[in-house]
């Protein structure tokens, strides 16, 4: 009813818990609230019961609130080789950038990708041909969900 038992979300985020169910059921939650959703900020377990003329149920969900971090997080090397396993070159990040610019050249300055998504990554190709294993250089603008401009920059690795 309110999906994986156990989430996590960053500090300073609401958690919006949603059990509804159909307009004739009647809902309780552990606070007392009686509405079919329930906003929530802090680390905890929330619980809610749900009756009615059929059945009563309880549910769970563990929130986890964390510190994050507007910084994206890059990796130094790839592997395409298909097996499903860091096939592709591009950042991870907690929150996902408002704007966001990825370069990537090769070792004599000629770009080989360029994307302005920052879930596309990199597959290690260039006009549909596959790119020598070895160092690029990659340059990353973007502006956080602050509203901050950041300009990054560092070398891969093209394992093959």
């Amino acid at each position: 009813m309110l999906g994986n038992p156990n989430t996590t979300a960053c500090q300073g985020d609401t958690i919006l818990l949603n059990a509804y169910c159909d307009s004739l059921s009647t809902y309780t939650w552990q606070d007392g609230s009686a509405k079919p959703a329930l906003a929530v900020s802090k680390s905890g377990t929330y619980k809610v019961t749900v009756s009615n003329e059929c059945a009563t149920v309880q549910s769970q969900k563990n929130i986890y609130f964390q510190k994050c971090s507007n910084e994206i997080f890059v990796p130094n090397a790839f592997s395409p080789n298909g097996d499903g396993i860091n096939d592709f070159f591009k950042p991870s990040y907690f929150y996902p950038p408002s704007q966001f610019r990825m370069n990537i050249f090769n070792r004599l300055g000629q770009r080989v990708f360029s994307s302005s998504d920052p879930s596309r990554g990199w597959d290690g190709n260039f006009q549909g041909v596959s790119q020598p294993p070895g160092a690029y250089v990659w340059t990353i603008s973007y502006i956080d969900h602050s509203n901050n401009n950041h300009s990054v920059k560092g070398t891969l690795v093209l394992i093959r």
